[in-house]
């Protein structure tokens, strides 16, 4: 089995520590990954004890998945969602809702497929950071494709929330990653990715790159610095500064 190529993605690993927190998995869960691309935040469910269903456009992405995680996995976007009502103790939607046509739509699929009480956590870009406007956050972004299309820049803290209490998700918990040296840092592997390859259109393109020799050098000896000064960033700043990446964490609640 291949190691997972998002291992060494920072803004994966930035945000992945503070998704798990706020699931609190618990051995035996029912948890959804809506959008698991490559499986990797899937993964890390599995490895917690819990019991993976993931969902994704595309199909190439999933075969990808399959091999990395035990579990179930189908194609089927988040607007219709083809599981039975109740059926999911946590929920994963990790940078997707910015790219379905109808938010409130998807978030209602969740909340029903859903059990009363299950924790959802969902990350998107978030529009309040320093770089919001800026190449860093549209690079390789800028073009419409099959499966990245983006229906919204990301949201502020205040319309995710709001968001989320129309769909009945409550108790919301906020945090964030990517703040300022750690969104340049992956603004330059954005830029070395464009090397080698000029579009985006699903996880699974980070497969065929992971092969190169670029991508080696930048896992053996770029990324840890990278990802050392991002944490360096984060433990310093993280309690007050809003960053790129908004991340919340909620309890559905069935009115």
């Amino acid at each position: 089995m291949k190691e997972n190529p998002l291992k060494y993605s920072l803004t994966t690993r930035f945000k992945e520590r503070q998704i798990l927190r706020l699931l609190a998995i618990k051995p035996g869960e029912r948890l959804l990954d809506v959008g698991c691309g490559i499986g990797y935040l899937s993964s890390l469910a599995r490895s917690h004890g819990a019991e993976i269903v993931g969902i994704d456009m595309s199909h190439q992405a999933l075969r990808h998945a399959r091999e990395q995680v035990e579990g179930r996995f189908a194609v089927a976007g988040a607007g219709g969602l083809p599981f039975a009502t109740g059926s999911f103790d946590k929920v994963i939607f990790a940078d997707v809702i910015e790219h379905v046509p109808d938010d409130h739509q998807a978030l209602a699929e969740i909340v029903r497929v859903a059990k009363q009480g299950a924790r959802i956590v969902i990350s998107t870009p978030a529009l309040e950071g320093v770089f919001t406007e800026t190449w860093l956050k549209t690079y390789l972004h800028g073009e419409d494709d099959e499966f990245q299309k983006n229906y919204r820049e990301g949201y502020t803290t205040e319309s995710l929330q709001e968001l989320m209490r129309d769909c009945s998700i409550e108790n919301r918990e906020i945090t964030y990653t990517n703040f300022f040296l750690s969104e340049i840092l992956l603004g330059v592997t954005k830029l070395a990715y464009g090397s080698q390859k000029t579009r985006y259109n699903s996880q699974a393109d980070l497969v065929e790159v992971a092969d190169s020799w670029l991508f080696k050098v930048y896992r053996r000896l770029v990324f840890p610095i990278f990802f050392g000064i991002g944490r360096i960033e984060e433990i310093l700043i993280g309690g007050w500064v809003k960053g790129h990446c908004l991340i919340i964490g909620g309890s559905i609640n069935k009115k």
